[in-house]
């Protein structure tokens, strides 16, 4: 599997690489919207992983991917509440993930949004360079369904 990273951090870009590595993921990595749109128009990828915190990219990167290339976008956001995630979802995401993440979480997003039953599970660590808060994950794919005080 193929997959194309957008994020403005290459150290970030690294971790993700290392991480699915031993599942048999190839990440290509670029640090821009427009850049990442040029990308796709070159090769093809399965998924394009978009973090929606980085500063050019955002939204406006999603919408636009969304319409221009047929890979399915995952959208990588740091907020766990219901918001951002429905936007990410309404501009064009196949799915959303909140930092901080398991690798097997993100694993499994990549699994659903591709249909990709070969990629591997391995035993590898996750990343420690991925949890940058003590933000919890919800609403990915899995999940139990948020309850109406966790939309507030």
């Amino acid at each position: 599997m193929r997959v194309l990273f957008v994020n403005a951090d290459p150290s970030v870009a690294q971790a993700i690489s290392l991480m699915l590595k031993p599942s048999g993921i190839v990440i290509d990595h670029t640090c821009s919207g427009p850049e990442a749109l040029k990308l796709t128009q070159r090769r093809d990828y399965d998924v394009i992983l978009l973090d929606l915190a980085a500063r050019d990219i955002g939204f406006e990167a999603l919408d636009l991917l969304h319409h221009a290339c047929a890979a399915p976008v995952l959208a990588l956001g740091a907020c766990h509440k219901g918001q951002e995630r429905l936007r990410a979802l309404d501009c064009g995401a196949a799915g959303y993930l909140a930092r901080p993440f398991e690798r097997t979480e993100l694993i499994e997003c990549l699994r659903a949004i591709t249909g990709h039953s070969q990629i591997h599970k391995s035993n590898a660590p996750d990343s420690p360079m991925l949890r940058r808060s003590q933000v919890a994950r919800t609403g990915a794919f899995g999940s139990p369904p948020l309850s109406s005080a966790a939309w507030d």
